[in-house]
């Protein structure tokens, strides 16, 4: 894809990200990690790092929720079947770093992508204020 091409297609994302409400529009002050990459590969997104017994994550795809997960303790890996792509999620016990894996993704998986966490338990309940972002671009071969 060609450097022009490129603005292109990251132009539009960051003005509707803008347009989103200040949870979702984070780049103003934390610019989101682009990833570029071939059609039917694999895509990592970051999500808030696990620092309760108990917590959520939800992955969004613009403004569209596409993944929920609950955990209980961080020894889980959840398979997740979705009507677009199939997509795991994973913790690392050892650095509580937590992420979504997109498997086999198609042109379609172009998108901004948002992780945001809620710890559950212990009480209270409190969303995290770490929302990373991830701009995915699937390009042909």
């Amino acid at each position: 894809m060609k450097t022009s091409s490129l603005c292109v297609t990251l132009l539009p994302i960051f003005l509707f990200s803008c347009a989103l409400p200040e949870k979702q529009c984070q780049w103003k002050y934390n610019i989101p990690e682009i990833q570029r990459v071939a059609v039917y590969s694999n895509v990592s997104v970051p999500c808030p790092r696990f620092s309760a017994v108990e917590m959520s994550f939800r992955l969004y795809k613009g403004q569209n929720e596409v993944a929920f997960i609950t955990y209980k303790n961080v020894s889980h890996i959840i398979n997740l079947d979705n009507l677009e792509n199939r997509m795991n999620h994973y913790v690392n016990t050892s650095t509580n770093f937590t992420h979504f894996v997109l498997y086999n993704v198609t042109m379609d998986a172009t998108a901004l992508y948002t992780c945001t966490a809620k710890k559950s338990y212990p009480p209270p309940l409190e969303n995290i204020r770490e929302e990373p972002q991830t701009i995915v671009i699937v390009e042909s071969v």
